[in-house]
Formats: C-alpha cells, sequence, structure tokens
C-alpha cells in the first residue's frame, strides 16, 4: 500500500490477522505481511487501553435512558440512538493520560447496528484545549455497514497531537446527525 493510505485500514486487516510478521517501506510504499497468531512478540503493544460493553459500566445523567435490551452485540445492552439524539455517549479523557509522553496513535472501533444503511452518521473522534477542537476526523458508518440489521464493526484510527495544555482532551463518539435508528455497542479504545 502507499505509505500515505490511512491507518483505519490496518486496523480492518488486525481485526481478523492481529500479529504482523513483517512490514518493509520502499520509496513511495509499504508492504506489511498479517497473520492470525504467531509466537514471537507482538510488533507493537497497547499503552492504554479501555473498552465500553455497557454491561456493568453504563453511561450515567440524561444518557441513562440510551441504555437498551432491544439488540446486544455482546452481553444484554447496546446503546439506541433515535429521533431525539444527535451525540452519542462515548469516551472522554485527557489527553495526557492516555499518552503522557504526548505522542503516538489512537485506534477506536465500535460494534454498530443500523436498521437503515443510508445513515449519515459517523463516528468521531476529536482533540480539544479549552473547548475547541485541534483536530477533528470522522469515518461514515455506511462505509463499514452494506447490509441493514446486522452488527458490524467500524474503525477509527488517528495520530495523538501534542496536547497544547494539560486539559486537553480526546473524544470518541457516535454522531447521529440525521437522527436515525442507530444501536451501537463494545467501544474499544486504544494508543499504540
Amino acid at each position: 500500500s502507499n505509505i500515505g493510505s490511512s491507518p483505519d485500514i490496518n486496523e480492518i486487516i488486525r481485526s481478523k490477522y492481529p500479529d504482523v510478521i513483517e512490514r518493509d517501506s520502499f520509496f513511495n510504499s509499504e508492504i506489511t505481511l498479517f497473520a492470525r497468531h504467531i509466537t514471537s512478540t507482538p510488533e507493537r503493544k497497547a499503552t492504554f487501553q479501555l473498552s465500553y460493553d455497557f454491561e456493568e459500566k453504563k453511561p450515567t445523567g440524561k444518557d441513562s435512558v440510551l441504555v437498551t435490551e432491544e439488540q446486544a452485540h455482546s452481553g444484554l445492552y447496546s446503546i439506541k440512538l433515535d429521533n431525539n439524539t444527535e451525540y452519542g455517549p462515548g469516551f472522554t479523557e485527557k489527553i495526557n493520560k492516555i499518552s503522557p509522553a504526548g505522542e503516538g496513535m489512537l485506534d477506536a472501533s465500535v460494534w454498530v447496528y443500523l436498521p437503515d444503511t443510508n445513515s449519515e452518521a459517523a463516528l468521531v473522534i476529536t482533540f480539544e484545549s479549552e473547548g475547541k477542537a485541534i483536530d477533528w476526523s470522522s469515518v461514515a458508518l455506511k462505509d463499514y455497514v452494506k447490509q441493514a440489521n446486522r452488527w458490524v464493526q467500524v474503525f477509527a484510527s488517528r495520530k495523538i497531537p501534542h496536547a497544547k495544555t494539560k486539559n486537553d482532551v480526546v473524544k470518541i463518539y457516535i454522531w447521529n446527525q440525521d437522527k436515525k435508528i442507530i444501536y451501537f455497542d463494545d467501544l474499544d479504545v486504544k494508543v499504540y
């Protein structure tokens, strides 16, 4: 692949083939050989990892009503967004907590269930300083979901920008911009 290709592609491949056997870069390209399982030391190790399956740890406050038993990828519960909910609950943490060195790559994945594949919803990663975005990216759910009423894993990756202040945060959430019904479950966040 080209060196400039999206890091999301690596995460999609790693969901089925987690180990890298060999990687080599050339003038304007890179090749990577993946495997299901090898006995050698992994190429990279997560320095931060957190998962939300909405079983034991559920959203609180106004977001608590979004927990549902109607659909679930794992366990009994998921989050349901509908015509009343534009932003789903997600992950918020200080950048210096997830990456004390202030660098690295953040990978996020979430399982989604869409009754309507024409949804404009997206998985969003944003880094904020003093309430303003210093970096924002989104991945359209419909780029992954090709068939309605099935659980599909969506991936997003982003290079962690240098924090401007010690209070800078990262937020990861589902943006339900056209306010259609969406279920999501098993939100995973990793930093390498």
